[in-house]
């Protein structure tokens, strides 16, 4: 039990830690992420394609083709990151600014329906339309706030896992007694 509880607290620091290095070098945590992931996809699609190559079963084009395209993809990733995070990034502003304006179409379509909530909806639209259009022109510093957002998150989390495991040790404690 004692193990458990020591992985527990290692973990909670190491979150700390990570969290504390998103926050202040988001553009490195960003890529390190992206670079991971670009290892990942060469492993993943490495493997695909020596599957092909042994296994009898197994070869059909589609596996060497995406074997090929995961590698491909892999090298991408590793060798520009900030292009990767700034295209993610451009595309959630895309998809927000549609959902932004597939709204104000249908606020106006039924605002004769419901004119109470009408204002206060149109205006959250908009602002959402704004934050998105900045999004997209702005891909690398919303990616750069987005990533601190996440590491206070993360922050968050393993300062609230070391203060439940305090209370489970101090639970355990007056238990045993």
């Amino acid at each position: 039990m004692k193990s458990i509880l020591r992985n527990y607290i290692v973990d909670a620091f190491l979150l700390i830690l990570l969290g504390i290095f998103m926050l202040l070098k988001p553009n490195h945590a960003m890529d390190f992420v992206i670079r991971v992931a670009g290892a990942v996809h060469i492993i993943m699609g490495a493997a695909k394609t020596i599957l092909f190559i042994r296994d009898q079963e197994e070869r059909s084009v589609f596996v060497l083709m995406l074997g090929v395209l995961q590698i491909v993809l892999g090298i991408v990733l590793l060798a520009n990151p900030a292009l990767f995070a700034g295209i993610y990034t451009m595309a959630w502003g895309i998809i927000i600014a549609y959902g932004a304006v597939v709204s104000l179409a249908e606020l106006v379509r039924v605002r004769k329906y419901d004119v109470s909530l009408f204002t206060p909806a149109i205006v959250l639209s908009l602002v959402t339309l704004v934050l998105a259009i900045v999004v997209i022109l702005h891909p690398g510093i919303v990616a750069k706030y987005i990533t601190q957002l996440i590491g206070i998150s993360v922050i968050v989390e393993g300062v609230s896992l070391l203060l439940a495991l305090t209370r489970y040790k101090r639970r355990d404690n007056y238990v045993s007694m």
